[in-house]
């Protein structure tokens, strides 16, 4: 039987852990009563951006058409590429069913 995986939710860029706190309480309880692994990406992009520093960090945006208002929500080619990589290894360390999917 195959079992779901709860991944939280992060924005890039700025971390803004109390805009999503709700969001995060939640996922976690649903990952709790449905006894599922939890990738943690909401606690693990905080880390990367604070390690980075928002002005390194910014580079994960994606190009926005008005320079005024910056796109924090999706992501460049290489946020995209270093998100994919904490996906990876939140998979490698919380669900070993589907780290067997992975690529090397």
């Amino acid at each position: 039987m195959n079992k779901a995986v709860v991944l939280t939710l992060s924005g890039q860029g700025n971390a803004h852990p109390d805009f999503l706190t709700d969001y995060v309480v939640a996922t976690r309880a649903v990952a709790t009563v449905e006894k599922v692994p939890l990738l943690d990406l909401n606690a693990r992009s905080i880390e990367q951006i604070i390690q980075l520093g928002p002005e390194v960090a910014v580079v994960f945006d994606a190009k926005s058409k008005d320079s005024s208002r910056p796109d924090k929500t999706h992501l460049s080619p290489e946020g995209a590429s270093k998100t994919a990589d904490i996906v990876a290894d939140e998979v490698r360390k919380n669900a070993a069913e589907l780290a067997k999917l992975l690529k090397k």
